[in-house]
């Protein structure tokens, strides 16, 4: 296992978590440094089961986006 990977994985994760209770709509996700590893973690922190939920009780979800910048680098295959 990668720490490194799996370290941004929990931060990418427990930020989104976090950003989550505010209710916030939309979550830009940097890629730091590995792309593939931050969107596993922000997709993992915010997934919740709701298939068995009423629509009255779903809980809030927001949209999750990779916020990067073109002129730096960037793992782009991530």
């Amino acid at each position: 296992m990668d720490i490194s990977k799996e370290a941004i994985r929990i931060a990418a994760s427990r930020v989104c978590q976090e950003l989550q209770n505010l209710e916030t709509s939309r979550i830009s996700v940097d890629d730091f440094g590995h792309a593939e590893s931050a969107a596993e973690g922000a997709h993992m922190g915010l997934w919740v089961n709701q298939e068995l939920r009423s629509i009255d009780h779903w809980a809030f979800v927001p949209q999750l986006q990779l916020y990067y910048e073109p002129e730096l680098p960037c793992d782009s295959n991530g």
